[in-house]
């Protein structure tokens, strides 16, 4: 087991800067010294990998059987304290602690009916079953059952057996179609990792999922069905690029959820309305938007992955609406935020971008304004090597618009062949329209000596196409147009 697994475990379990009680060992014990530094080092995250360890622990390079040894007891005692976890805090939603409850119960109950301690054993499955049953963990329901049932045979209870054999066979049909419906909401995800199909295709084959689904919950209506239901079916109005539909399914579901409030998770919640906010963005909705997205400054913790995800949403909409000023503040909010260095790579690169174009977006006398690394920006920001998600073109536009701006045409000139190249290799006019017409706009401005009344000229019939294909109607490539290409080329 690699150190980053046993730093990972170690987060769970304990606050380092609070709670050292599980660094409760005896320095008598073999190793203890060394122990204690490697549970001390896992609390910090001292260490990326197993040889900064060892060279730290033992001061000089060994075999891997001895650390390895070392890691097996740290493992042991980090598991063994999961199973102590302060539940009020380290669970915020009554969904989470009883998951938690109810997998401590059945191991409780399992472990006593292998002692043959059938009274107590059967008291905590039973306490299992009836919190799995209300809260839909079937999977937790079917094995408390399978435990019942046999439980029942020794006792000589027919009247039990098949109370038991009933439910664990209707829990079983139950689990069937839970898995049915995780089973697609997965196969799409799959999709659209993978870039498979296109956008025509998603539509397709989301739709049919999504009825199937629709006739899943209505035999089986459990949590795991209907939210599964509610994901596809949103993957389905977005790729269909009906997002008013897409907004009201996810209000849908949200009222599900509040009529069953022992189901609620933030998560959940932040998920629903980070689908809200994604279609205000299309629709350019800034009103409804600035709404959801103050719910979600709420239902996602600052600084995790998900809230600066959050803010992407929110910094586009605020700039697809002309709202530059605050698009201006959540852009602070996100890069001063103290976990912003902490973040991957790629979605730091996404902000470098999104300052390039607030940068020429913002008025001079905004009292956001701050001196733009033009020059740095034109020579240094890379293209992706695999650029799923648009970027590339995003970041030649940022650079043209620089350019534009500072008049000079000879590097302009040198940005065309990256333009015409990737043009050629990314762009079709079928799959990403917007992108097509705004590079042929482009290539035009550069043919006519970016002369601006014969560049809108000839470039007309291309703006009155790009404008048809609304923002939203093009593949997963075209997702980031930081500034909508038709409020943009203005």
């Amino acid at each position: 087991m690699s150190i980053k697994i046993l730093q990972e475990i170690s987060s769970l379990v304990t606050d380092f800067t609070k709670n050292n009680r599980y660094l409760e060992i005896k320095s008598s014990e073999a190793g203890g010294m060394k122990y204690l530094k490697l549970i001390e080092g896992l609390g910090k995250k001292a260490w990326k990998d197993d040889a900064e360890a060892i060279k730290d622990i033992y001061g000089k390079p060994l075999g891997d059987k001895t650390f390895d040894m070392l890691k097996s007891r740290a493992k042991d005692r980090l598991v063994n304290m999961i199973f102590q976890l302060d539940t009020e805090k380290k669970f915020k939603s009554s969904y989470d602690k009883a998951y938690y409850s109810t997998c401590k119960n059945l191991l409780t109950g399992a472990i006593l009916l292998l002692q043959n301690k059938q009274f107590s054993g059967k008291e905590y499955l039973k306490l299992t079953l009836s919190t799995a049953q209300e809260y839909y963990f079937t999977d937790l329901s079917v094995i408390a059952l399978r435990m019942l049932r046999y439980q029942s045979s020794f006792s000589g209870s027919k009247k039990q057996f098949y109370k038991y054999d009933q439910a664990l066979k209707h829990a079983l049909k139950q689990l069937e179609a839970e898995l049915f419906a995780e089973e697609l909401n997965q196969l799409i995800i799959l999709e659209v990792v993978r870039s498979m199909a296109n956008k025509d295709e998603l539509a397709s084959i989301t739709q049919k999922y999504y009825k199937q689904l629709q006739k899943t919950v209505n035999e089986y209506d459990t949590y795991t069905t209907r939210i599964n239901m509610y994901r596809v079916g949103l993957r389905y109005f977005e790729s269909a690029d009906n997002f008013k539909a897409a907004i009201a399914l996810a209000e849908e579901c949200e009222n599900y959820l509040k009529s069953n409030p022992h189901l609620i998770q933030k998560v959940r919640l932040g998920e629903m309305n980070l689908h809200k906010l994604n279609g205000c963005l299309h629709l350019r909705d800034y009103e409804n938007g600035s709404k959801y997205a103050a719910e979600c400054m709420v239902l996602f913790n600052s600084g995790t992955l998900n809230w600066l995800i959050f803010l992407e949403y929110y910094f586009l909409l605020s700039l697809h609406t002309r709202n530059y000023e605050k698009a201006a503040e959540i852009y602070n909010q996100a890069i001063n935020h103290p976990s912003y260095t902490s973040y991957p790579d790629q979605n730091q690169e996404k902000w470098k971008i999104f300052e390039s174009f607030l940068s020429y977006a913002l008025p001079v006398n905004s009292k956001f304004h701050k001196k733009f690394n033009v020059f740095k920006f034109i020579n240094e920001v890379p293209l992706f090597t695999k650029d799923k998600a648009g970027y590339n073109l995003s970041i030649i536009v940022a650079q043209t618009i620089i350019l534009i701006n500072l008049g000079d045409y000879e590097k302009l000139l040198d940005k065309a062949e990256s333009l015409k190249l990737y043009a050629s290799r990314y762009i079709r006019k079928d799959k990403n329209p917007r992108s097509y017409y705004f590079i042929k706009m482009l290539l035009v401005m550069i043919q006519y000596d970016f002369d601006p009344k014969k560049t809108a000229q000839i470039s007309l019939k291309f703006f009155a196409k790009l404008k048809e294909s609304h923002l939203g109607e093009q593949s997963e490539l075209e997702t980031l147009e930081v500034i909508p290409h038709d409020l943009l080329w203005p």
